[in-house]
């Protein structure tokens, strides 16, 4: 699934995540609906680190992942 995704990815990918200190679903819809906003302008696809299932409508270019697998991205 993951491994896929980065296949696939033609322009590379962005691992976005708030680190441990603070939760990607706890922050403002508003705060989220500029980051997605901001993602769906990039060539890249983008790989959130988004602690639930439940966020708004996603661009095509963004997954969400509960737990991501950072050195191996990296």
């Amino acid at each position: 699934d993951l491994k896929k995704i980065i296949e696939d990815s033609k322009d590379g990918v962005i691992l976005f995540s708030l680190g441990t200190n603070v939760r990607s679903d706890q922050i403002s819809l508003k705060s989220r609906q500029a980051l997605l906003k901001a993602f769906s302008k990039l060539p890249q696809t983008v790989l959130w680190k988004f602690e639930s299932d439940n966020i708004e409508e996603l661009p095509k270019n963004v997954f969400i992942k509960k737990w991501l697998p950072q050195n191996d991205i990296l």
